[in-house]
């Protein structure tokens, strides 16, 4: 443990978060209040296993069906900060528990949806997370071949209503955009690009 990290508790467990992340600590009114041009404030969780991020395809009979993205979701007024939202977000769809948010990848990403004349202004924020147990170094099956379903201690589980299945990506395979056989297709190129940065930083490298 990082004696500089600070140790915050959720409905879930306690998870460190590092000194430059601490401003993040606070309640989505507080945040709203310091950007009040932002409206509605997303998080992203990317949780990585070696050198492969997770990933988790949307449920067909939802928005945006099919497409791939990290867990994450709203911050909502009854998280207790934003970075709680994180941990509540990754448990909720994934059943893993933050042990730690590592650091925030990029700066944002900002979208804007409604009419017109109801533009609502949103702002994406992605956190790399550490989560409970697992073997963060991956497993090969008996034939040498990496598995996406075989994690020692490190389950994913779904809820069906939101996502159908996940898939843990090199970043080779997010730049041709198929792994194991499945094509994948995102929301936006603004997302992809996150992503990548994410791997490229995981990997010891600037994009």
């Amino acid at each position: 443990m990082s004696p500089e990290a600070e140790t915050v508790t959720s409905a879930q467990e306690p998870f460190l978060v590092p000194p430059e992340l601490v401003h993040l600590s606070i309640p989505l009114k507080t945040f709203q209040e310091q950007h009040p041009d932002i409206q509605g404030l997303v998080i992203g969780a990317l949780v990585y296993c070696g050198d492969r991020l997770l990933l988790l395809q949307r449920s067909a009979s939802d928005s945006y069906p099919n497409r791939w993205e990290v867990p994450g979701g709203s911050c909502d007024l009854e998280d207790e900060t934003v970075l709680h939202a994180v941990a509540r977000e990754l448990f909720e769809e994934t059943g893993l528990r933050a042990t730690r948010i590592v650091r925030q990848v990029g700066d944002g990403v900002s979208f804007q949806t409604g009419r017109p004349s109801s533009v609502k202004n949103w702002l994406k924020l992605s956190f790399e997370v550490e989560v409970a147990s697992g073997d963060l170094n991956g497993q090969a099956d008996a034939e040498g071949k990496f598995s996406n379903q075989a994690y020692q201690g490190f389950p994913v589980k779904l809820d069906p209503a939101e996502h159908q299945r996940f898939i843990w990506v090199k970043e080779e395979e997010l730049r041709q955009k198929s792994a194991s056989g499945l094509p994948l297709s995102f929301i936006s190129v603004d997302q992809v690009s996150l992503m990548l940065v994410a791997l490229g930083a995981r990997n010891g490298y600037d994009l």
